[in-house]
């Protein structure tokens, strides 16, 4: 892990060059409809507490915020992101801002917590602050001793630190940062990561920590824990000692901070040299299949459901790494066919005039994913309002953490997952088809260096790029076959590997005239009707 040159950088997921305005005693990062994120210059805590500008509701058009994923400024402004930038900066700047009331941001619940800003008066151009205090994140963690009894495997390499020992040095988005901590053990920057829904941020957690290490995952994942007022009023627990660090809550986790940014600034930047590409696409087989062969808890093969180029991210060496592991799904543009219509029938809405209109009750033989192992107590074909609001009700009980609160520490404490549309009941096979189908449009974005899978005007997704070996186009192709016919995973390795492999050897030997470099690029394409076995890499 490599310094920052500069810590004002907003890297992790988006270029390196991407900077936020430090003119002043405020730093804003993003907007996200009328809450601004921003840090003033004495606060230094990566609390995700939002700052509410009533006077901004009126501005919540595409024209009112800034371009980069999430509303968040990834790159330099540009005019229309100057203005909106420089008019919330002025509304800050006009914030009469005690020093008592600065101290009240340290002791703000993180995440929930909002700070209003209004003005002083109903024509002044002066303004106040109002800090509307939220327990409500806070008060759904959980410890790490808890976390690790639900796991059901070991976790030897427990690292963990107190919120209290690190300094935010920018938002990325909404629940990540890059921060410096405060300790002599731990030197440079580190991302760290929290989640608004803490049920999410476990469940990453947990497949982090049941995946083997490999070269082209996130690692050196270290915890990180906050004193809440659930915890403080929980410090006599004779389940535990709530003044060791692992009894404490869960706030969030870090991980390396990697600069080379993410696969789509990648994409955007200069050309990619074929050696790169066939490079990344091997490496991405490589940590696919590594993610594959990882049982989970129920004892089932491991899946990544939210492969995208934003969640692609290099090292210092350009290596390809993995991250994002809340398994929540990914844009609908990179999403299978099969799990899009699986969403639609799965909870039985569709969207009607902004409202959810309940379709139909689970046919004969299927599964109700909502009751689910229960049977559903609604007959096929049953229709109403009242009967999608009472399955919700269920959802949200089955997500409950509450009886987890009360017991904090208990040996006994179970997490529930999250119930994934399709990924939660598709077989293994089928998850493998439907990770075959995100990495068909990673390799295509690679290869095609696009960056968006949207940039295709072909539906048959053909590659176009020159220089690309005959079976390596049939096998990316062969991708978006419909389910059953795509290839699976260990046929996808061959291909990419020996197209790895035979770049580094052409690239060595560059300046012979070597015959493999005919045989290998100029087979001519053929039509793609079916997967593309191992045994034809040798045709190439």
């Amino acid at each position: 892990m490599g310094p920052i040159d500069n810590p004002d950088i907003v890297g992790l997921r988006h270029a390196t060059h991407g900077v936020c305005p430090q003119d002043g005693e405020w730093t804003i990062y993003g907007r996200h409809n009328r809450d601004i994120y921003a840090l003033h210059r004495l606060i230094s805590v990566p609390s995700f507490i939002k700052l509410r500008f009533p006077s901004l509701e009126g501005k919540d058009c595409d024209e009112s915020r800034f371009k980069g994923p999430g509303g968040f400024i990834t790159f330099e402004l540009s005019t229309e992101e100057k203005l909106l930038h420089d008019e919330i900066l002025d509304i800050l700047n006009r914030v009469d801002i005690p020093a008592e009331t600065l101290l009240q941001f340290f002791d703000l619940p993180w995440v929930s917590s909002v700070i209003e800003v209004m003005p002083t008066g109903p024509k002044s151009m002066d303004y106040k602050i109002n800090c509307i205090r939220s327990h409500a994140f806070e008060n759904s963690l959980i410890s790490y001793s808890a976390l690790r009894n639900s796991w059901g495997v070991q976790d030897p390499n427990t690292l963990i630190v107190s919120s209290e020992n690190l300094k935010c040095l920018g938002y990325l988005n909404e629940s990540v940062a890059i921060v410096s901590i405060d300790d002599a053990d731990y030197p440079g920057h580190y991302i760290f990561k929290t989640n608004s829904n803490p049920q999410l941020l476990y469940q990453e957690i947990e497949t982090i920590v049941r995946l083997y290490p490999h070269p082209n995952i996130i690692h050196k994942r270290t915890l990180v824990t906050k004193n809440t007022m659930i915890s403080s009023m929980h410090k006599f627990d004779t389940a535990s000692d709530y003044f060791e660090l692992k009894n404490m809550p869960i706030i969030g986790f870090l991980v390396d901070y990697y600069p080379g940014g993410t696969l789509m600034s990648a994409l955007t930047g200069g050309e990619l040299s074929l050696q790169e590409k066939s490079r990344w696409c091997a490496s991405l087989v490589s940590v696919m299949t590594h993610i594959r062969h990882t049982k989970q808890k129920d004892g089932r093969w491991g899946f990544y459901a939210d492969l995208k180029p934003d969640n692609i991210i290099f090292s210092e060496n350009r290596d390809l790494i993995l991250i994002d592991f809340e398994t929540d799904g990914s844009w609908a543009q990179y999403t299978p066919p099969e799990v899009l219509s699986w969403r639609q029938e799965a909870i039985y809405v569709e969207p009607t005039k902004s409202r959810l209109v309940f379709i139909r009750g689970p046919n004969s033989g299927e599964t109700c994913m909502i009751c689910s192992p229960h049977p559903c107590s609604f007959h096929a074909g049953s229709r109403s309002l009242e009967i999608f609001e009472e399955h919700m009700d269920i959802f949200e009980y089955k997500r409950s953490i509450t009886n987890i609160l009360a017991r904090k520490n208990s040996d006994s404490v179970t997490l529930n997952q999250k119930p994934i549309p399709f990924w939660s009941s598709a077989s293994d096979e089928e998850r493998e088809q439907a990770m075959v189908y995100m990495m068909g449009c990673i390799f295509w974005c690679i290869i095609e260096q696009k960056k968006c899978i949207s940039e295709c005007q072909d539906r048959r997704m053909t590659i176009k790029s020159k220089g690309i070996p005959a079976c390596v186009k049939r096998t990316v192709e062969s991708c978006f076959l419909p389910p059953g016919k795509r290839p699976c995973l260990a046929e996808l390795g061959p291909v990419f590997q020996f197209w790895e492999s035979t770049m580094l050897f052409l690239q060595t030997e560059a300046e012979e005239d070597l015959s493999i470099g005919g045989l290998f690029f100029e087979e001519e394409d053929k039509e793609v009707d079916g997967p593309i076995l191992a045994s034809e890499v040798s045709d190439c």
